[in-house]
């Protein structure tokens, strides 16, 4: 489907195609894993999408390929050229994500709740249940552990249900822990 969008000459919205095949890439739907041709096809998402082609590149750094140092570089960038195509708060998500871990840069707790929370200020805009699952479970993961933000079990036990409700694994297990203290 993605494929006859790019070859038909008529179809305006050569974005979606181009992020669908590399989503089909970069995750194997229909086709092996291949980091080659997922950021082959994310590097044509046109502009003005500048944001969302350089996430889509720094997952496919982070995920497939390991390399924390680009996935972040990426990611930056789709910070820097503009956040308007990111209404869920995806590179607030991902680069506090880096900075809670410390993949390709130092840990950084405060950093990384900073990034999350400038990400779900993003995706409140759309309402609170359409804030990406992953945004709730590192926001819940902050509080119950006071990383970046003072410890509040409470409160971050409803940001991880919250991702619980979504069918967020890492959220089920974060919870299911909660539960066995």
């Amino acid at each position: 489907m993605f494929l006859k969008a790019l070859n038909n000459k008529k179809a305006t919205n050569k974005k979606d195609a181009y992020e669908g095949i590399g989503l089909c890439y970069e995750k194997g739907y229909g086709v092996g894993k291949d980091h080659k041709n997922a950021i082959e096809f994310y590097s044509k998402i046109p502009y003005p999408y500048d944001s969302l082609r350089n996430i889509r590149i720094a997952r496919v750094y982070y995920d497939l390929l390991k390399d924390y140092k680009n996935a972040y570089k990426y990611a930056k960038e789709a910070l820097k050229v503009g956040k308007e195509f990111d209404k869920y708060g995806e590179i607030g998500c991902f680069l506090g994500m880096l900075y809670y871990h410390g993949c390709g840069v130092e840990q950084d707790y405060d950093k990384a709740f900073e990034y999350f929370k400038s990400g779900f200020q993003k995706s409140m805009n759309m309402g609170f249940n359409e804030v990406i699952p992953e945004l709730n479970y590192y926001i819940g993961l902050c509080f119950v552990n006071g990383h970046g933000a003072t410890k509040d079990i409470e409160k971050g036990k409803k940001y991880l249900i919250k991702a619980e409700g979504k069918g967020y694994m890492p959220a089920v297990a974060a919870l299911l822990q909660l539960r066995g203290r």
